[in-house]
């Protein structure tokens, strides 16, 4: 006869516990960038809500969207990743169940309008932005240059300057007319 080998409990932990109960433990982010077709770019009007997600690993994911580089994959980084975006925590990484989290996800995505989602989570939104459509954009701002950071800022210098001296102008015909 073989002597029975005892089988080893792992220690309690929630993390086994709470994935054993369908609970999860994801960040949900979002990325704001420039509008590609807004030369100015002033701060609300010149940006808006480009993508949204969830993750369990945030560097990773983020070094994914920015690069194409992954554990996964090396492919193309994301066809928005050129607009000078930001990426905000919208939720942070906490364990709540899986189908909160989805819930989260697909309310911060429908609710800010984010452009280059395209689950069908974000269908009804009628400024997103096709995967195909997307990546021809990207290949024309590549090809093209865009509008550099130096000259947005030039053109938005003029823009204040003219607007400054369209005051200054409407004041002081305002005063000698009145």
């Amino acid at each position: 006869m073989s002597p029975r080998r005892k089988r080893r409990r792992r220690p309690f932990t929630f993390k086994r516990f709470a994935r054993s109960w369908g609970w999860t433990a994801e960040e949900i982010y979002v990325y704001r960038g420039r509008k590609p077709h807004a030369p100015i770019g002033l701060p609300v009007i010149g940006r808006h809500f480009v993508y949204g997600g969830r993750t369990c690993d945030p560097g990773a994911r983020d070094s994914e969207h920015m690069t194409g580089v992954s554990r996964r994959s090396s492919g193309e980084p994301s066809p928005w990743s050129d607009l000078d975006v930001r990426r905000y925590t919208v939720f942070s990484k906490k364990p709540r169940p899986e189908w909160l989290t989805a819930f989260l996800e697909r309310l911060v995505i429908k609710g800010l309008f984010c452009v280059y989602n395209w689950q069908d989570r974000n269908r009804l939104n009628p400024r997103t932005i096709p995967p195909k459509k997307a990546r021809v954009q990207r290949a024309n701002r590549d090809r093209t240059g865009g509008f550099s950071t130096m000259s947005r800022f030039v053109f938005r210098v003029l823009v204040y300057v003219s607007l400054i001296g369209l005051s200054f102008w409407t004041y002081g015909a305002v005063i000698n007319h009145g």
